[in-house]
């Protein structure tokens, strides 16, 4: 075999920033929440942190995080 060249594309990384409860998101901002340990993705609708089926409140949020934008190239 012989070695072949590629390019690696350079990206700009972003890191997640976790936040407690005492900060809340934008309505309608897409999250990822930590419940119990477990990560969800989800929205902030209406004060209240959903996800899964989408008309829950998830009650028991540690903390969250912004979803996570893609590199612009």
């Amino acid at each position: 075999m012989s070695a072949i060249e590629i390019d690696v594309p350079i990206t700009k990384w972003s890191m997640l920033v976790w936040k407690n409860t005492k900060e809340l998101p934008e309505e309608n901002e897409r999250v990822l929440i930590d419940i119990d340990g477990e990560v969800l993705g989800g929205r902030f609708v209406c004060g209240q942190f959903v996800s899964k089926s989408w008309t829950e409140s998830e009650t028991n949020v540690r903390m969250w995080a912004s979803w996570p934008k893609a590199p612009k190239w």
